[in-house]
């Protein structure tokens, strides 16, 4: 089985506390209990603040080919009115992205 965690819950301000500290504690969970799966961790390549962080976290549960990384053009708050398009562009290429992975599961830790 092929999963897919969505770890931009851990990619927050609240990546050490809260949804964050749980995002990145299920994941190694799930990583350290997957015998015989392929385990994939997507990050949001807009919060590259975070990436070498918790590529690092990972290293080694993970091989680095199995953090991927989506890329869109920001900035997509929902405060702005004229962010709409690049929202939206953004929904899109996260989905795409996803499912050329071809997933048998997709985690996704936060909604938010």
């Amino acid at each position: 089985m092929r999963i897919v965690i969505d770890l931009q819950g851990a990619q927050s301000n609240s990546r050490f506390r809260g949804i964050g500290r749980y995002s990145t504690s299920l994941a190694k969970g799930i990583i350290r209990n997957a015998k015989g799966h392929e385990v994939y961790i997507l990050l949001n390549g807009m919060l590259d603040d975070t990436l070498e962080s918790l590529r690092e976290e990972f290293r080694a549960l993970l091989p680095q080919s199995h953090i991927l990384v989506w890329q869109a053009w920001g900035p997509v708050s929902f405060v702005s009115l004229d962010s709409d398009f690049r929202r939206e562009s953004a929904e899109i290429i996260r989905e795409s992205f996803l499912a050329s992975l071809n997933p048998n599961l997709v985690i996704v830790t936060s909604m938010i």
